[in-house]
Order: C-alpha cells, then sequence, then structure tokens
C-alpha cells in the first residue's frame, strides 16, 4: 500500500471496490493506481502532464467499472484508457504500421514474427 510521503490530494475507487486511484502531493507528487485485493501497485508516474504543462494533481477519477482513470489540475486534464483490449488497436492507431522485422527481433528475441496491426502493411 502506498506510504503518505505528504499529502493525498484525492483518491477514486470502483465500485466494486477492488481498484483505487490515489492522486498525490507533498515532497512528490504523483498518481498511482492500486489492486486492493492484493494491495499491489498496478502503475506509479511521477510525470502525468503533457509536455509543457505543470502542476500538482489536483483530482483523480477512477471510472466505476475501472475502464478510464482521469487526473487533473488547472493546467492540463489526463484521460488514462486502462482497458487493455484497447490498447494493441490504439498502439496501432497511434503507430501507423506493424512493428519492422528488425524491430521485431529486437523486442521479441526468439518468437516468430508475427503482423501486429492487420490494417498495415510488413515493412522489411
Amino acid at each position: 500500500m502506498p506510504k503518505n510521503d505528504g499529502a493525498f490530494a484525492r483518491v477514486s475507487f470502483t465500485d466494486d471496490g477492488r481498484l483505487m486511484a490515489l492522486a498525490q502531493f507533498g515532497a512528490t507528487a504523483r498518481v498511482s493506481l492500486w489492486d486492493l485485493q492484493t494491495g499491489e501497485s498496478i502503475a506509479s508516474t511521477f510525470n502525468w502532464l503533457p509536455s509543457g504543462t505543470a502542476g500538482r494533481p489536483d483530482d483523480v477519477f477512477l471510472a466505476p467499472d475501472g475502464s478510464y482513470l482521469v487526473v487533473s489540475n488547472d493546467n492540463a486534464t489526463v484521460v488514462w484508457d486502462l482497458d487493455i483490449t484497447h490498447w494493441a488497436e490504439k498502439t496501432c492507431e497511434a503507430a501507423g504500421r506493424n512493428f519492422t522485422q528488425a524491430e521485431w527481433t529486437k523486442y521479441f528475441p526468439g518468437r516468430e514474427y508475427a503482423t501486429t496491426c492487420p490494417r498495415w502493411p510488413v515493412r522489411q
């Protein structure tokens, strides 16, 4: 469970009480997501703001079903999609291509090449 190194700005829970989002500030400013069944941190970041903006997290909202997390302050609002079923599709859209053969070999050594983004052609 998180240690208090300052004041907690905001806490939000899923309806089933399984997940907790924590926006914390004090000696450090961070946003973290916790699995309350295991007591383990799922994710934590100190750099939650888009580049060029500043400030501590002032508010946090975790969707009732745990599908997304919203963190904001006076300068920015950041929304994270926590539904992993969407991640591959969003990654493909952002990249606009498949892994090259060289990238696949570097990041997935020993595994046979597989197309990760069916919409895009395979590049050598």
